[in-house]
């Protein structure tokens, strides 16, 4: 599908001027100021539509044109309302600098893992490669994987700059390939490179500026073998081209990497739509032909179950499981009986390698039984606070007595499955990630929980607010998106970012600084792990931070976080930025005391 079939483009008409044609999209803009023009000509037509949005404020090239509406209208003073179309320029030309003054969310060069599955008779090769490494804007590392039994490419590219080359003999396709070499890749992203396509030179920057924007899990252009369009649980098919395919790391860890298929590229696209994962289709022809391409076959449809949360990976290849030692950082403020469900879900699943840092935030309840039981657990460590600072001071007071590499929080009301801490170390490894997040289960009080979550009588709706889930963020929405409470991050990483921050004293600590957390990370370019498992379950109830009268939604406590985070979030995207000087790692240490008991 091309711009030409655009919905919105009407009454076409080509004079001496070239062809112009009517945007019903524009006129609807255009609306409350009679008199403005919307005819467009073909070039901001091919370039409109592949963004095509009706929000004036999110299109990068809808603004542009209205810009050019207004000014001319205004200039020439054939405007009926001038006001309004004053107004209606000044958004336009708002939305134009936003897009403009954006640097990259990291400020540095983004690098990607491309995988070549070849072998000597792929005559063209050399022209291949090259069109890779001359990738412009973006850092390039060359996998080529060589399918041939005697593994002549080892001899022609060993020691080449940005190559490594890699036997394979047993792999069959270009996604088995990437499972093979899985473990030799270096950035977030991959992408499949066809022996029998050249690539664009700007092909990998569309990509990851693509991936960034929408925070898909994976992307395909058309201009391959098949056209594409978005995937449909309905019908397997090709949807998108193989040798277009662009996806993050993490995603296809967590999906348990390729099916042992002929047409695995297909069925990693089928999957990942059943997962009810983010595709993105992009229009732009970034891939050209060297010859004809040949369509693979399909093999008999996947006989998948369309699922909400969790993965198929059990369908895949997979990949072993790791187990890694952390430290969990549990801090609460009475409500004991939670503390008390929280801790058997953390030291009754099995988990040896954990360590429990109990924190008592200067319960208004006496606490000294719970403490002097717990302190004598081996995994188990325990804390007092001589004033309450909530619960993300008493995280960073934690640092100092941390034991081992990962950290994970542990909200008081909330129960870890046993699962959770497999499922981080395993991902956070595999991906080579700094930052994890998983699914959560909600549980407890119905009467809270169902207006929170919008309960319907819809089966999927119904689904989908029994669970939360974490996801990759969209660059000019990042915001919170991973589930905090699921979070398990690497050591190295917190005292980089300088922990959690501090918005000034415990009732407004209490409220969105996860959030800034989060965002903060995401523009010092952390690297995030996400996994559709669920590793916890949720406990929704009147008392909760977010629900409260204090600190909770609605709240004034919660409304003066909420802006000092678009404040911040408005720094980040400013430019380069200290994050250490954001957080508020040690500000509070005084206040956390570690206690033992005689035994």
């Amino acid at each position: 599908m091309n711009f030409e079939n655009c919905v919105y483009r009407t009454d076409v008409h080509i004079d001496a001027d070239g062809e112009r044609a009517s945007c019903r999209l524009l006129a609807l803009q255009l609306a409350e100021c009679p008199g403005l023009s919307f005819r467009v000509t073909r070039d901001v037509c091919s370039l409109c539509f592949a963004h095509t949005q009706s929000l004036l404020e999110t299109h990068p090239v809808f603004p542009s044109v209205v810009l050019q509406q207004c000014e001319m209208a205004l200039l020439e003073g054939e405007v009926s309302n001038r006001e309004k179309v004053q107004e209606l320029r000044d958004r336009a030309e708002a939305a134009i600098l936003e897009y403009q003054d954006l640097p990259p969310a990291t400020g540095n060069v983004e690098s990607c893992d491309v995988v070549l599955y070849c072998n000597e008779t792929h005559l063209r090769l050399d022209d291949v490669i090259q069109s890779v490494l001359q990738q412009t804007e973006v850092f390039v590392l060359l996998h080529l994987v060589d399918g041939s039994i005697e593994g002549q490419l080892f001899t022609r590219y060993m020691g080449r700059e940005n190559i490594l080359v890699h036997h394979c003999p047993s792999a069959t396709s270009a996604m088995e390939a990437v499972h093979e070499v899985h473990a030799k890749l270096r950035s977030q992203y991959i992408a499949i490179q066809s022996p029998l396509t050249i690539s664009l030179p700007r092909r990998l920057a569309n990509a990851l500026g693509e991936l960034r924007e929408t925070g898909a899990d994976i992307l395909g252009s058309q201009g391959g073998s098949h056209p594409s369009r978005l995937p449909q649980i309905d019908r397997y098919d090709h949807y998108l081209a193989p040798e277009t395919l662009v996806f993050r790391r993490a995603t296809f860890n967590d999906m348990g990497g390729s099916a042992a298929r002929p047409d695995s590229a297909p069925e990693f696209v089928f999957r990942a739509t059943c997962e009810d994962r983010r595709i993105a289709v992009s229009h732009d022809v970034d891939i050209k032909p060297l010859e004809p391409l040949s369509v693979i076959p399909l093999g008999p449809p996947p006989g998948y179950s369309v699922i909400l949360v969790g993965t198929l990976r059990n369908f895949a290849r997979g990949f072993p499981t790791i187990s890694q030692p952390c430290d969990v950082v549990l801090p609460f403020h009475g409500q004991l009986d939670y503390v008390e469900q929280a801790l058997a879900g953390l030291l009754e699943s099995g988990n040896d390698d954990i360590v429990v840092h109990l924190v008592d935030d200067c319960s208004p309840v006496d606490t000294e039984t719970l403490l002097r039981r717990w302190s004598a657990h081996p995994q188990v460590r325990t804390y007092r606070n001589t004033e309450n600072i909530a619960q993300f001071q008493s995280f960073n007071n934690i640092f100092p007595y941390l034991e081992t590499d990962l950290i994970a929080v542990q909200d008081a009301d909330d129960i870890s499955l046993p699962n959770r801490f497999r499922e981080a170390a395993t991902l956070l490894q595999l991906a080579d990630a700094d930052y994890f997040g998983g699914a959560v289960e909600l549980f407890g009080d119905e009467t809270v929980r169902q207006p929170v979550m919008h309960e319907t009588d819809d089966t999927s709706q119904v689904l989908r607010t029994r669970y939360r889930t974490s996801y990759y963020p969209e660059f000019r929405r990042a915001d919170y998106f991973v589930e905090n409470p699921t979070s398990v991050f690497r050591k190295s990483m917190f005292e980089r970012l300088g922990g959690y921050p501090d918005f000034g004293g415990a009732l407004v600590n209490r409220a969105s600084l996860d959030t800034e957390f989060q965002t903060r990370c995401f523009f010092s370019g952390v690297r995030f792990a996400v996994t559709r498992e669920v590793v916890l379950n949720y406990r929704v109830h009147a008392q909760s931070a977010t629900q409260d009268n204090q600190s909770g939604w609605g709240s004034k406590a919660r409304a003066a976080a909420t802006m000092e985070v678009q404040r911040r979030r408005k720094l980040f995207l400013a430019g380069r930025f200290d994050p250490r000087s954001f957080g508020a790692l040690g500000r509070y240490q005084h206040a956390t005391q570690r206690i033992t008991f005689p035994k």
